[in-house]
């Protein structure tokens, strides 16, 4: 079914509309991580990361058919398709690499220090020449029955085209789904993980209610829901195109430009209700007489670490309470928790200085103006 010209038209002007948002908003985080000093903690530098590639592949988003129209000999064509698979491919990879972040503190008792050095030496440098060698390997490349290039016009702007059309399930929508895949079984892995010891977190504060699961799952939720809305349209329309090609459905064309570039959107959402709650849960904090010096996160994936910052807070409750004298609970077979609580622990020297914590045992509380556990994403 062909696209009429004035439905192209409306799918233009839908696409820059919120390739401008996204932008606007991808300048935003990045903004207040430069001006907010003090919300800069290890896990921030991936979510810059994800800022800065959508600065990249949304504005060749926002090209749209001028791209196509400039013909794909151009240098505006090939530009916007491999801008367009670098920026969301370093997107996706750098949600993989929270994912192995926060399996390595949990599971293999990384400290956040630890996780955040590898983030300029291994996470950072993966997501960014991986994306760019996916994305310049096939410039130049020309199907030989066709003389279509492998970068071209495929109606809604530049990228793979259609001779081509199995690679972008290979180069984009393949990876795309496992990393999806792979961060839904880190989350289950590590909300059992919480879950497991509820029971014990419970009696370690005396009967008191600890909600970090509700919060783990409504920030899990958002995170993931986020992802999949940002390409579920896209991932449907590419295959009705695979399935039927040369057919175009403006109905799946017009959602595939309203969400794919609207990906910076979506994480603003995100970023401002958790700011939100997180500002909430600190004034209650302060009434009750803490100082945590909650922060907010900035961006879709940090959604999660409210979730895993509960976690953490629920651990702590553990090793101080130091239930059998040996920091395991009696009603766990798990590893030793006062070993795995030593993981839990990174250094904020730009942080003030915190006042001291009473419930600390005298020899934690010493260093408590220097340790700040990973709650202060909470």
């Amino acid at each position: 079914m062909a696209i009429s010209s004035q439905e192209w038209d409306a799918i233009s002007v839908v696409t820059t509309v919120t390739s401008s948002l996204s932008i606007l908003c991808a300048i935003v985080t990045i903004a207040i991580y430069a001006l907010r000093p003090h919300l800069r903690y290890g896990f921030t530098d991936l979510i810059i990361l994800i800022a800065v590639a959508e600065l990249i592949s949304i504005p060749a988003y926002a090209v749209g058919r001028h791209g196509e129209y400039a013909g794909q000999e151009s240098a505006l064509c090939q530009w916007q398709a491999a801008a367009e698979q670098i920026g969301d491919l370093t997107s996706i990879f750098a949600t993989a690499c929270m994912s192995v972040d926060v399996l390595l503190i949990i599971f293999w008792g990384y400290s956040v220090e630890q996780v955040g050095r590898m983030h300029f030496r291994v996470h950072i440098p993966f997501c960014i020449i991986t994306s760019s060698l996916i994305a310049l390997a096939p410039l130049g490349v020309v199907d030989p029955l066709t003389g279509t290039r492998f970068y071209a016009g495929t109606g809604l702007w530049c990228w793979i085209s259609s001779p081509f059309s199995a690679y972008r399930l290979y180069l984009f929508y393949i990876p795309l789904w496992t990393v999806f895949f792979f961060n839904i079984c880190a989350y289950f892995m590590v909300g059992r993980r919480v879950w497991k010891r509820s029971r014990v977190i419970k009696k370690a504060m005396n009967g008191t209610r600890v909600p970090y699961k509700n919060t783990y799952i409504r920030n899990v939720s958002l995170y993931l829901v986020a992802f999949a809305l940002s390409w579920t349209p896209a991932t449907i329309n590419r295959i009705y195109q695979f399935a039927n090609p040369g057919e175009e459905l403006f109905s799946l064309a017009l959602l595939h430009s309203i969400f794919a570039p609207g990906n910076g959107v979506l994480n603003c959402l995100v970023y401002v209700y958790v700011a939100i709650s997180t500002g909430q849960r600190s004034v209650a904090h302060s009434r009750m007489g803490r100082t945590d010096h909650d922060s907010t996160s900035l961006s879709r994936p940090v959604a999660l670490f409210g979730g895993v910052g509960s976690a953490v807070q629920a651990h702590m409750a553990i090793r101080d309470a130091n239930m059998d004298g040996k920091g395991r609970s009696p009603d766990s077979d798990e590893e030793d928790v006062g070993t795995d609580m030593r993981s839990w622990h990174g250094t904020a020297d730009a942080l003030p200085s915190r006042p001291a914590r009473p419930w600390l045992r005298p020899a934690d509380r010493q260093n408590s103006n220097s340790a700040v556990p990973l709650t202060t994403i909470n």
